[in-house]
């Protein structure tokens, strides 16, 4: 069973609504979109990149102050450009043509000459280096677990040993349990390992009533994913993280975490 390509979805959304598809308020429609929404809406950027920094100095280390950054997943700069003003080398990745063009925009503008902007897919092809700081923040939600976690892999890659990676992932919803008319077989179906087909033939059918409903136009989906914890663990155990720091986050009902980390150099656990 084919998956839903996500990619595709927020190509769209950075061609039609990109400000609203990072940070959904109503403001930020491109409809609606002034110039004081604008201002809001990069404030939140660079209040969120001042508060990971004030974390990384106060749990991994006291004189952080990375050389170069990527930010995977950097949309349309909202925390691309307060990366930039810290760091020497920063470079923003996307699936989206339309959201690099309009954060190229925002950085020619504020005179950021020192961001590289670049294509994304799952095995990060255009990122040559590593880097002092690997960050995403509410990306790798709407990318399938699967891809996600391999993607994870090769951030973890691209990390410097001594750098520092500051990674957002959701793992579940914390609203009433999901009621089921039959669950006894729904039961049976994740028993047997079918959720996953049946959940592709859930995703298929919205997104052909959508197009029904919309005249056949394709319309993109802003889905979101549940990380399984134990793998995301794993993959940091296997690179070498040996500690970390969690912040817990809330989006609407959506629970998550940010994941602080320090990849330090040999294998040695303390306890």
């Amino acid at each position: 069973m084919r998956t839903r390509n996500t990619d595709r979805d927020w190509q769209v959304f950075g061609q039609v609504d990109p400000y609203w598809a990072v940070a959904v308020k109503e403001e930020y429609h491109r409809s609606r979109l002034t110039e004081q929404a604008l201002r809001e809406f990069f404030a939140s950027g660079a209040s969120h990149v001042a508060a990971v920094f004030q974390i990384i100095r106060q749990y991994l280390d006291p004189k952080f102050q990375p050389a170069s950054a990527l930010d995977f997943g950097c949309g349309v700069g909202r925390l691309l450009v307060p990366l930039a003003q810290v760091c020497g080398t920063v470079v923003g990745v996307d699936v989206s043509p339309g959201m690099l063009q309009e954060a190229r925009a925002r950085c020619d503008a504020l005179g950021l000459s020192h961001v590289r902007l670049l294509p994304s897919d799952d095995n990060l092809s255009a990122v040559q280096e590593k880097f002092d700081l690997v960050h995403s923040y509410i990306v790798l939600q709407h990318i399938p677990c699967e891809r996600g976690v391999h993607i994870l892999g090769r951030l973890l890659e691209v990390l410097h040993e001594g750098g520092v990676g500051a990674l957002h992932f959701t793992y579940g919803h914390d609203g009433p349990p999901e009621r089921s008319r039959y669950p006894r077989l729904k039961a049976l179906v994740k028993a047997v390992g079918l959720y996953p087909v049946v959940r592709g033939l859930r995703q298929f059918g919205r997104s052909l009533r959508d197009r029904m409903r919309d005249g056949g136009q394709f319309q993109p989906y802003m889905q979101m994913n549940a990380y399984p914890l134990n793998d995301i663990f794993f993959r940091l155990q296997q690179a070498g993280i040996r500690r970390l720091h969690v912040e817990f986050s809330n989006h609407g009902g959506f629970v998550g975490l940010m994941l602080l980390f320090k990849k330090e150099a040999g294998d040695k656990y303390l306890l």
